[in-house]
C-alpha cells in the first residue's frame, strides 16, 4: 500500500481532515485554494493526507491513519515517492509535522533507521479582549524615511509592471503561497514599507488563507532590519485582521525570538507548540 498522488483539492477534502488546532498553512493547501501537493491513502474516501507546501518547503500529516499505512510503508514512501519528487527541486532534506502525537510515535518507529532531527514551532493567536477595548485604533509608529502603502490592487499592478522597487523579491516571496497576485488580491491583505525611492524594505501579509485565520508572513531586507518595520507593518495588519472578523495565526521556530517579540509586541500569545522532525539525505 502506497499513499497517492491527489490531483483534485477541495474544501470538502480540508474539512474532513482537519481539526480546530491542525496547521492552517496546510489546511489551506488540502481546500485547493494555495499550491501544494497532497498524497492521500484513497483518492475516492481519503482518511489520511501527507501535505506538501510550497511556501514553507514542508510536510505535514492529517487525519487519521486507520488502515496503518505508516508502520506499514511510510519508509518505502519517504524513499520511493518523497525523495525523488525533491530531488527534481534541488532540495535534499526532509521537514514534516503532524496533528496528532500518535502520527509522530508512527512516523519515528517507521524512520528508525534514519537519524531524525526535532525542533518546535510556535502557533500564536489573537489574545482574548479586554472589557471595553476597541480594536483598530491604536496608533502605528513607522520610521519616518518609510511610508506605508496597502498591498492593494493599484500596489500590486505597480509592482507587476516595475514601478516599485524590490519588485522580484514580493513576488518571489508571494508566489510559492498565493500561485498568483490574483488569487492574493481576492483573499489576502498586506501592507509594505517603502522607501523614499519606492524600493520595497518589509512586508506583512497574508500568506494562507483557511476558513477564518490567515497565516501572516512577515519579511524585512537588508539593511532595513531593526528599526520597528516589522512589528509597525504587523500591528497594521492585525487591525485590519480585527475589523474584518479575521483570526490571526502566527508560526515560528523556537530559536527565531525575534519572530517570537514580533507577535508578542503586536499583541499575540503563544496558543500551543508542535514539534517538526527532519533529516538530511
Amino acid at each position: 500500500m502506497q499513499l497517492q498522488h491527489l490531483q483534485v483539492r477541495d474544501r470538502s477534502l480540508a474539512e474532513r481532515m482537519v481539526h480546530p488546532d491542525s496547521d492552517v498553512m496546510f489546511a489551506g493547501i488540502l481546500a485547493g485554494d494555495h499550491p501544494g501537493e497532497v498524497w492521500v491513502d484513497d483518492t475516492e474516501e481519503p482518511k489520511l493526507a501527507f501535505v506538501w507546501s510550497y511556501g514553507l518547503g514542508s510536510f505535514y500529516m492529517t487525519g487519521r491513519d486507520e488502515a496503518g499505512f505508516i508502520a506499514r510503508s511510510f519508509d518505502s514512501f519517504i524513499e520511493n515517492e518523497i525523495m525523488p519528487f525533491l530531488k527534481k527541486q534541488d532540495i535534499h532534506w526532509i521537514e514534516l509535522s503532524a496533528d496528532r502525537e500518535e502520527f509522530y510515535v508512527s512516523i519515528q518507529q517507521a524512520l528508525r533507521n534514519i537519524e531524525l532531527q526535532q525542533d518546535w514551532q510556535f502557533v500564536y493567536k489573537d489574545q482574548p479582549l479586554i472589557a471595553g477595548e476597541t480594536l483598530g485604533t491604536k496608533k502605528v509608529a513607522i520610521p519616518p524615511h518609510y511610508h506605508v502603502v496597502e498591498m492593494n490592487h493599484e500596489f500590486i499592478t505597480s509592482v507587476t509592471v516595475g514601478k516599485i522597487g524590490n519588485s522580484d523579491f514580493l513576488i518571489q516571496y508571494m508566489l510559492p503561497f498565493w500561485g498568483t497576485m490574483e488569487q492574493y488580491l481576492v483573499k489576502g491583505y498586506g501592507y509594505a514599507a517603502l522607501t523614499e525611492r519606492q524600493e520595497i524594505a518589509s512586508i506583512a501579509v497574508s500568506t494562507v488563507q483557511y476558513g477564518d485565520y490567515h497565516n501572516i508572513g512577515v519579511e524585512t531586507l537588508e539593511p532595513h532590519r531593526r528599526q520597528g518595520l516589522s512589528s509597525g507593518l504587523v500591528q497594521l495588519l492585525l487591525q485590519r485582521y480585527r475589523r474584518h472578523g479575521i483570526q490571526p495565526w502566527w508560526d515560528c521556530m523556537e530559536e527565531n525570538t525575534a519572530s517570537q517579540r514580533t507577535a508578542e509586541r503586536a499583541g499575540l500569545s503563544l496558543a500551543f507548540r508542535y514539534k517538526l522532525l527532519w533529516f538530511r539525505f
